[in-house]
């Protein structure tokens, strides 16, 4: 059975009903809809009866996608008043379309998916890296309508050792970097994740202060700085500045 949060289900119209499955993230979406495709079936966890030959529209949800994904099935095997498992079918033409639509998903085709920024935040100040990591989330809300806002996957340091290990595990596209991180010497993470990462990555510099750290921080390899108290807003349209907000593009 699908083993995926499932949401509530309304009430049918007529013969018709709709189940509403929340997938965590775009890779487990792309893996269940292959397995769908291979079966030609899908086995879920209704929350209420469904009688066989109902249609069911089949609702897959992320937060990587721009819309949902609507699959129009039909009850081959239902359940009773408690609800519970149900499998439900694909006709030839809905399994056609889907097999179009996982493979534009694994291209990650921007009309299907929004572009994900992979960001590092290492700060000593855990509130403020909250706050940004918050900040970004929220940001998706507030972009404009006729642009796809990028989608941000998070990877966090509270020291500089900790920064350095994440360096060296972590492949990001974006990282926020505070100037000074204990125990390491200033700028001493912005310095290695322009070496691990080369142009491939944007880099902002962080500190209480303007000056020596705006210059540390450049002198270092960083793209942008900005002192503390920093803007949220500010942080966002900083990012989409450097990347074009679709993910890092080398830079000469």
């Amino acid at each position: 059975m699908l083993s995926l949060r499932t949401g509530d289900m309304p009430r049918s119209r007529g013969d018709g009903a709709r189940l509403i499955v929340d997938c965590e993230a775009l890779a487990e979406l792309i893996a269940e809809c292959a397995t769908i495709l291979a079966r030609g079936r899908v086995v879920v966890a209704a929350p209420r009866p469904l009688a066989e030959a109902t249609a069911v529209r089949l609702q897959l949800e992320t937060g990587a996608l721009l819309a949902p994904i609507a699959l129009a099935t039909t009850v081959a095997s239902g359940c009773g008043e408690a609800g519970g498992e149900v499998t439900l079918e694909l006709d030839p033409a809905e399994q056609e379309r889907l097999a179009a639509l996982l493979e534009r998903l694994t291209a990650g085709d921007p009309a299907l998916v929004a572009p994900t920024l992979r960001v590092l935040i290492a700060d000593d100040n855990p509130h403020l890296v909250e706050l940004i990591r918050a900040g970004l989330v929220g940001s998706r809300q507030r972009a404009p309508a006729d642009r796809a806002a990028p989608r941000f996957e998070f990877a966090i340091a509270g020291d500089g050792a900790a920064a350095l290990d994440r360096l060296a595990r972590t492949r990001c596209d974006v990282a926020l970097v505070g100037v000074y991180l204990p125990p390491l010497a200033p700028a001493q993470v912005i310095a290695a994740a322009r070496a691990r990462w080369g142009r491939g990555a944007a880099i902002i510099g962080l500190a209480g202060e303007a000056q020596p750290a705006e210059r540390l921080a450049f002198a270092a390899g960083a793209d942008a700085f900005m002192a503390k108290p920093v803007r949220l807003r500010a942080i966002y349209d900083a990012i989409v500045a450097l990347t074009g907000g679709v993910g890092v593009r080398p830079r000469a």
